[in-house]
């Protein structure tokens, strides 16, 4: 966390007719286990935790969160409490809901390994890229996380409205004004 400008919240959406989820998916669990990781970071993290509404889905109550906390992007894990799906490459429906219609810039973690823990000690970026303001902020947010020694992979798809050209010339000015040069473009066609 950059000092005197980030602060953390770790938010939980629960729902109370979801009784029979076992006890470490449980509200309070996650809230104690949650509050524990944090402590040591004082007044730059909160835990906050909504409970699912009539009438309202989880999506809608993070969103309304994000916004009430004003949340600069959103942080979630790539599967929810039923696990990771065979195929790795598929993602929970709630987290492809969220990648697909974000109000927030948003990182899904796939890989809950350390950097430490890591042959070569850094971590992966990936971004979907296409010159648009929101994905500019998210380029900028996820630059602004990454050590110099990371990677990143910047995605395009070529598409008519998308211009591609210099696409890449931005993201590699905006990539060294943060120290990061590890970079990989992927242009990817439409079917």
């Amino acid at each position: 966390m950059r000092e005197n400008l980030d602060h953390l919240i770790v938010a939980h959406i629960s729902d109370k007719k979801k009784d029979y989820l076992p006890w470490n998916m449980k509200s309070n669990y996650i809230r104690d286990a949650y509050e524990a990781k944090i402590i040591g970071l004082g007044d730059k993290a909160h835990y906050s935790t909504v409970e699912v509404s009539d009438g309202k889905s989880s999506k809608e109550e993070l969103w309304e969160l994000a916004e009430f906390e004003k949340a600069t992007f959103i942080v979630v894990g790539n599967h929810g409490r039923k696990g990771p799906k065979g195929d790795e490459t598929v993602l929970g429906t709630q987290i492809q809901y969220l990648s697909l219609n974000s109000k927030f810039p948003i990182m899904i973690i796939k890989d809950r390994k350390p950097r430490e823990q890591k042959p070569d000690g850094c971590l992966r970026y990936g971004i979907c890229y296409d010159g648009s303001t929101k994905s500019k902020k998210a380029l900028s947010v996820c630059l602004g996380i990454m050590r110099p020694e990371d990677k990143m992979t910047i995605i395009t798809v070529k598409e008519p409205l998308v211009k591609s050209d210099g696409l890449e010339g931005y993201v590699r000015e905006e990539a060294s004004r943060f120290g990061v040069s590890k970079l990989e473009f992927v242009l990817l066609d439409l079917p």
